[in-house]
């Protein structure tokens, strides 16, 4: 049987792809999940933040796909990964018209459940569940990073 990731010399551990390059289409958000599977069997990543990094790359890059890019496929989005000794970092980048995330303010906590309307809601998991965000206006686009801290 062979060793758990975490004990193999970094040498010989498979290391996963650091770049997943998508087009701005839903359907594409189904090549995220696999790509976290193999960083967190790389990197022994607990369930818990799995979990965290799967529903903040999943948030965050289909609101590029149905807000940045109006629904229109064909636009190209890449997502890098890095990691660190205490941390991991997702690098989201696009070519969508401007909108920092972290400028936005969602509407306040409904009273009841009547009161509850669909949408933006997002943000607030990413800000939630992500241990840092960053975003930076690019010449011909938008970059956020998104950082999970990782627990030993």
């Amino acid at each position: 049987m062979p060793a758990p990731a975490s004990t193999m010399p970094e040498s010989t551990r498979k290391s996963p792809e650091p770049r997943l390059t998508l087009e701005s289409r839903l359907n594409d958000l189904e090549w995220v999940w696999p790509w976290v599977e193999s960083i967190v069997r790389a990197y022994s990543i607990s369930g818990d933040t799995e979990f965290a990094i799967n529903l903040c790359l999943e948030e965050a890059l289909s609101n590029v796909i149905r807000h940045g890019y109006r629904g229109e496929p064909g636009h190209p989005i890449t997502v890098d990964f890095t990691a660190a000794e205490s941390s991991v970092q997702f690098v989201i980048e696009d070519q969508a018209p401007p909108f920092d995330p972290l400028a936005f303010s969602p509407a306040p906590k409904p009273a009841n459940i009547e009161e509850l309307k669909p949408g933006g809601r997002g943000i607030v998991l990413l800000r939630k569940f992500a241990s840092h965000l960053a975003y930076e206006r690019l010449p011909n686009g938008n970059r956020l990073t998104i950082a999970f801290a990782l627990h030993s």
